[in-house]
């Protein structure tokens, strides 16, 4: 795609006639089958919506430039956004060395440039064939040097039915994408990391990190060996007194004025964030309560997570 301001819209890509296949060139899940997307840094202002990907053996939808708008894209799924999971073995996926009889669904969105906005699309069944040391995508990947972008509210490991799914790379990995809010997406089923950062504390300054619901992958929220140890260890909030919908806490690192984001989980090893519960502002000490939609039941837990508003 070159130029500026292109509109890309309601086309499948990789899927048979009807829809009811991805489409591989002689069912080779090797071989490229073209259902991408891609746009130099050059191409600026371009609007891709609604359209289905599945099937490439790269990148969906691969953007350079500085201003596009990705929105309402199903990526691995079927044109109508679903994937047949009682079609696949459960011991079969992500195995990606089997050449038939699995789910390749390709590869996710890459992100340079500036300014782009990655908006409520639906993300599953992402998987590339290849040997054993081959590298699975992420969902949604934004690379370093990229500044100011929007990702919010996609569906990641979950189909547009709402069954869930899964995805082989990490849910969203920015290595080194700076101002770059990451706000209210929902990750299923993830097999590596449901949130990856990396990078120097210029590289990944200001990734604010809200409202995300993740669970059942390797590790909830992740950050690699780049990112400084003030950042990567540092405690959120705690929780200490509840009485009936009512909880408040103090910080644990210090936090002033932080956003206190309040999730729920259960009671198993896995660290999740099941559901979002709202949003407290710490006040100078790092103080906080919030106003609950309900009480506890019975194994459930609740996690927080703090973010500074510097």
């Amino acid at each position: 795609m070159t130029g500026d301001g292109n509109v890309v819209s309601h086309n499948w890509l990789g899927q048979s006639d009807d829809g009811s296949e991805i489409y591989l060139y002689s069912d080779d899940p090797s071989r490229q089958n073209h259902a991408i997307i891609v746009a130099g840094s050059s191409s600026d202002h371009n609007y891709i919506h609604h359209n289905a990907f599945a099937g490439s053996s790269t990148n969906a939808i691969n953007l350079q430039g500085d201003d596009n708008l990705v929105e309402g894209n199903t990526i691995g799924t079927l044109a109508d956004g679903t994937i047949p999971v009682d079609t696949i073995d459960p011991e079969d996926i992500c195995i990606h060395t089997q050449f038939t009889g699995n789910w390749y669904g390709g590869g996710g969105i890459y992100l340079g440039g500036r300014r782009n906005r990655v908006i409520d699309n639906t993300i599953a069944g992402l998987m590339l064939y290849g040997s054993a040391q081959q590298t699975q995508p992420p969902a949604i990947e934004l690379i370093s040097g990229g500044l100011d972008h929007l990702v919010h509210g996609n569906r990641i490991g979950v189909d547009a039915a709402g069954t869930a799914a899964w995805t082989c790379g990490p849910a969203i990995d920015n290595t080194g994408a700076s101002f770059t809010p990451i706000l209210s997406n929902t990750i299923v089923n993830g097999y590596q990391q449901g949130i990856f950062v990396d990078g120097t504390i210029i590289a990944i300054n200001a990734t604010t990190m809200q409202g995300n619901v993740i669970s059942n992958t390797v590790s909830a929220i992740e950050f690699g060996e780049s990112v400084p140890d003030a950042l990567g260890l540092f405690a959120p909030a705690l929780v200490t007194a509840v009485d009936g919908v009512a909880v408040s806490g103090t910080s644990n690192d210090p936090c002033p004025y932080c956003y206190v984001d309040v999730f729920l989980d259960d009671d198993d090893a896995t660290v999740e964030a099941l559901a979002y519960l709202g949003t407290a502002t710490a006040d100078v000490n790092g103080d906080w309560d919030l106003l609950l939609p309900a009480e506890l039941e019975e194994r459930e837990r609740w996690r927080t997570i703090s973010t500074t508003r510097t």
